[in-house]
């Protein structure tokens, strides 16, 4: 494709051509249109708003211009009017080609580089000068960059631009297509950024390689200093600053340092290297390695090994005929000192503390022997003795008749320097004479020598060799020699018995231990006991109830019988048919029986009570 370049001096009518330079030019389409009617309006394709503006600046009667940068079309407003009677007149520029015959460019010569072109109306020609539109090739890469361009012919504009992290080094980064076909106007490199060394770091220090476009730096701090944020790295960015690290170095803190049991500690600052130094309360000892603690770079107190330990004087020294008493043995710990038995303590302090310095202090005196001096004197008796220190015995003896009364044979020096258990002579006194069954005693004392006489009860009788007793010095009752005994034995007692009916829980065996048996309304009814074996019975007695049914008991009568089957009946001799009588019956010289029966001669209700049965007591 060609481009026509215009050159202006030649041509007028409607439009005044000037020579121009190569920055001046209409494309072979390009129409120029005039007007004799209204004001001149020119209109033509162009470029830029730039050729727009030349283009109204070298034709004649052009008072203003507008470029619409969208469709690139340039129109230009004439400053006169022309008559209405004009017509409309167009410039036409158009590729060299053969003219028709009827042309009048046909004919006419123009030299080069120029070219005919007609104008109508009127009709006519002029030469124009043209030369072929410029066409550059594709642009050269630039390394580490690269460009952008719209079109590649003549004026077109290229633009390079340098990758990120790049730099243009340079005149100047936009080239032109000239006319020659060549883009010019480019000149330089795009070279790669370079942030520089990075800051030093106050209390760190940093590592890296290279300063250039995305190189890192690490930076750390010094022992003791942690860093302010959580990423300690920084990029070389395309800014040419070191980006990604805002941070700085602050000394480690450590919290508040842990209490030590039984200690104080003490500190002006709690930050890297700090020291603390624990000091134990008064009665304890620091154990350990290291009382000190140091803030470390961790951001712990480290280095204290130990524990402050209760001060322990151990077991408090012994005492010369003492003991010393204590419960614990650490500071402030008492002991007092007890002397033994037989021994005071002579001295302003007896007891002792467990002091700071691990020591007992405090005991002043000593343990002297206990002397209780000479002991008393006793009334009908004699005293005898050794010494008269702790432990020392007085033996006390009494006259005959007198008995010693004390704690032990003596009296005995004892720990408070007195004689204890000292006794008396006591005459001597035999108590109560012992008490003889089923007999009366009779005395006036029961000293020395004393004598009691004893009486059998009634119905009993004495048996043995001597009756009375007497006191002897030794203090017992010496003399009787024998026993009381029943004139008569009761032989029923815990025997067998049954009867002919049992009325509720009133059984038969009831009337051999106080109790009463009881019966129901039957004919002839009869209660019986069976002693064991025959006996030579003397005489038995029967109760009859004391709160009621003494009427039912006025046929009572009894009969014993033997074991080979002889029978007898004992007469009544006391008592009567009345409520709580004690009937008596007397059976001596009857002869041996084995079986006693009460029984009833009509129908009724037998109750009996108390029932004994008496034989003369074998001892006699």
């Amino acid at each position: 494709m060609e481009a026509l370049q215009l050159f202006y001096g030649c041509l007028f009518l409607p439009i005044y051509f000037c020579q121009a330079d190569g920055s001046d030019w209409l494309q072979t389409s390009d129409l120029i249109d005039s007007s004799r009617e209204g004001p001149s309006i020119w209109t033509a394709n162009v470029m830029n708003k730039f050729q727009c503006e030349s283009l109204c600046t070298k034709l004649r009667l052009c008072s203003s211009a507008n470029y619409d940068p969208q469709r690139r079309v340039c129109q230009t407003v004439g400053s006169s009017t022309k008559s209405s009677k004009d017509t409309r007149g167009q410039i036409h520029l158009k590729q060299p080609r053969p003219f028709p015959q009827d042309s009048p460019c046909a004919s006419y010569p123009c030299p080069r580089p120029t070219v005919c072109a007609t104008v109508r109306p009127p009709s006519g020609y002029r030469c124009l000068g043209i030369v072929p539109e410029a066409e550059c090739p594709t642009p050269d890469p630039i390394q580490n960059g690269n460009f952008t361009y719209t079109d590649t012919k003549f004026n077109s504009v290229l633009i390079y631009s340098c990758d990120v992290g790049y730099n243009f080094s340079g005149n100047n980064n936009i080239a032109v297509c000239g006319a020659h076909g060549q883009w010019r106007g480019f000149s330089g490199k795009c070279q790669i950024i370079d942030c520089g060394e990075p800051v030093l770091l106050a209390y760190g220090y940093r590592s890296f390689n290279l300063t250039t476009y995305g190189e890192n730096v690490i930076f750390f701090c010094d022992t003791g200093y942690n860093l302010s944020s959580s990423d300690n790295v920084a990029t070389c960015s395309s800014s040419g600053l070191w980006e990604g690290f805002s941070g700085h170095c602050e000394k480690v803190a450590c919290s508040a340092p842990d209490a030590l049991s039984n200690a104080s500690h003490s500190f002006n600052d709690s930050t890297y290297g700090a020291e603390v130094t624990y000091n134990c309360s008064i009665g304890y000892n620091f154990t350990g390695q290291s009382n000190i603690a140091t803030c470390s770079a961790s951001g712990r107190w480290e280095g204290l090994e130990g524990q402050c330990n209760l001060i322990d004087c151990g077991p408090p020294a012994s005492l010369n005929n003492g003991t010393s008493g204590f419960t614990t043995t650490t500071y402030g710990s008492v002991a007092v000192y007890t002397c033994n038995i037989g021994y005071n303590f002579s001295g302003n302090s007896n007891r002792a503390s467990c002091d700071a310095d691990g020591t007992w202090n405090g005991v002043e005196g000593i343990c002297q022997n206990v002397d209780c001096g000479i002991p008393g004197e006793v009334a009908d008796g004699n005293v005898t003795y050794d010494e008269s220190t702790y432990g020392s015995v007085a033996v006390y003896t009494c006259n005959v008749g007198f008995n010693y009364t004390g704690v032990s044979v003596g009296a005995t020096c004892d720990h408070t320097g007195q004689w204890q258990g000292r006794g008396i002579c006591q005459l001597v006194d035999c108590g109560t004479p012992p008490a003889v069954d089923n007999a009366n005693s009779t005395y006036t004392t029961t000293t020395f020598s004393s004598n009691v006489t004893y009486e059998c009860h009634t119905d009993y009788v004495f048996t043995g060799t001597v009756l009375d007793s007497s006191c002897t010095q030794v203090g017992i009752w010496i003399g009787m020699d024998g026993l009381c005994v029943e004139y008569f034995v009761n032989i029923a007692a815990g025997k067998q018995a049954s009867q002919l009916s049992t009325y509720s829980s009133a059984t038969a065996d009831k009337a051999l231990t106080g109790g009463c048996a009881d019966g129901h309304y039957v004919n002839s009814p009869w209660w019986k006991v069976d002693l064991g074996k025959d006996y030579d019975i003397d005489h038995m007695t029967a109760k009859l109830r004391g709160d009621c049914c003494a009427s039912r008991m006025r046929t009572l009568t009894n009969v014993l019988q033997s074991s080979t089957g002889a029978s007898t009946t004992c007469p009544r001799t006391s008592g009567s048919i009345t409520e709580g009588s004690v009937l008596t019956y007397s059976c001596a010289g009857r002869g041996n029986f084995r079986y006693v029966t009460f029984k009833l001669t009509e129908t009724n209700a037998m109750t009996l009570c108390d029932v004994r049965v008496y034989i003369k007591n074998p001892l006699l």
